[in-house]
């Protein structure tokens, strides 16, 4: 039997994605490699839209950043490195490091503030013309620069946003020429959370709703136009701490998160021939509102008329995710997560799992994949380091 939503919810989702398979690292990795990056994102299935308070939470919710008074610094590191494969219908590029992702954020009573950098990067030696041995080392990069604010309204209601400055290097194929990209996007977010307390313990209801890398269409190597690639988010979460405590402290907590992910995007293809020659891209307010419309994808050329074309209604474009967590002391934590791929890409189908260990002013984060999909990491093993100062302590 089919998974049915309520009509306010499906209509969150629903927008035109006609023809969006072009999407490459330029564009698409910038938002999802940068939430990615998060182990306790990816080790709950990507279901942190409602978690509050993670490092790394700005890009997958700008409303739910920020630790309650204090300031936090946090890095990732990698014990390994794997080449990722980066393809689309025109450029294809393989990274060889992992990603180098720095997190630095601070929550001072009602106001949220936090900037996230990441980085992938690469030396490659090209032939060029003109260069001493006729080769050139060439540094090929992927980096973004997130700045966010949040801001409680009241005790449950909290909002967001943020801007990001998306930066690419690459080089051309045959004529090799070095190019520099750039672009700028935009965050929103909502957030609630209500606290319920009992003889049984203690529990937290969340919910957020979020709009990642919301922008215009940028330009290609070749001076063509391809679309950033937003992110429609809405997420629940429930949170349960038994009342039996020891050192001040929980002895168990169990959590549960689930959301869906809607891409906000719309670019078609134009043919000449029955041969792509270019694309057509919508702007930022044309994806929001252009609904209704099925996504088409093109399975095999020619794509012209109804000939080799599958279409997918909105609901079969939504990403679903689920995530669970059990933690004990407050100390150690054990994950699960799973993302379940929409019928239009079902190779971004991830299975994920993570264990963190929370010592109050320092924290160690793992994410193990399980599944590698069209969506996963730079590598298969993610570690984050994070360094908390409280900031009450300036204030007794």
């Amino acid at each position: 039997m089919p998974v049915r939503l309520p009509f306010w919810m499906l209509c969150l989702f629903v927008t035109a994605l006609p023809m969006a398979a072009q999407v490459n690292i330029m564009y698409s990795p910038f938002e999802t490699v940068s939430y990615q990056s998060a182990p306790r994102a990816w080790a709950l299935g990507g279901a942190t839209i409602a978690l509050r308070g993670y490092t790394g939470a700005s890009a997958v919710n700008p409303a739910t950043i920020g630790s309650e008074n204090s300031l936090r610094f946090s890095t990732n590191f990698d014990i390994e490195k794997e080449i990722r494969l980066h393809t689309n219908w025109k450029d294809g590029f393989s990274f060889q490091e992992p990603l180098v992702n720095l997190n630095a954020d601070v929550n001072w009573r009602r106001w949220s503030l936090a900037y996230q950098l990441g980085r992938m990067a690469e030396d490659v030696v090209v032939s060029l013309p003109g260069s001493p041995g006729g080769t050139q080392k060439v540094e090929l990069y992927d980096r973004y620069h997130k700045v966010t604010a949040a801001f409680a309204l009241n005790a449950r209601w909290r909002v967001g946003g943020g801007v990001n400055l998306l930066q690419k290097a690459g080089y051309l194929t045959p004529e090799l020429e070095v190019k520099r990209l750039h672009a700028y996007s935009f965050d929103l977010g909502l957030h609630y959370e209500r606290a319920l307390q009992g003889t049984w313990g203690a529990a937290r209801v969340m919910g957020g709703f979020s709009l990642t890398n919301w922008g215009g269409r940028v330009e290609t190597y070749r001076g063509n136009q391809a679309p950033l690639t937003t992110k429609m988010r809405l997420g629940l979460g429930g949170q349960l701490a038994g009342s039996r405590k020891w050192l001040n402290r929980s002895l168990w907590q169990v959590a549960m998160y689930g959301a869906g992910t809607k891409d906000i995007v719309r670019a078609v293809f134009t043919f000449s021939d029955g041969v792509i020659d270019g694309v057509e891209v919508a702007g930022p307010i044309e994806a929001l509102v252009a609904a209704w419309k099925p996504y088409r994808q093109c399975t095999a050329p020619p794509c012209l008329g109804t000939a080799n074309i599958s279409e997918y209604n909105a609901f079969e474009q939504i990403t679903w995710h689920l995530g669970i967590e059990a933690g004990l002391m407050e100390v150690l934590y054990v994950r699960y997560g799973r993302q379940m791929a929409p019928e239009y890409k079902p190779n971004a189908v991830i299975n994920a799992w993570g264990v963190g260990i929370d010592l109050d002013y320092l924290a160690l984060e793992y994410a193990g994949v399980l599944g590698r999909g069209y969506e996963a990491p730079p590598s298969q093993h993610l570690w984050r380091l994070t360094g908390r100062l409280p900031l009450d302590l300036f204030s007794r």
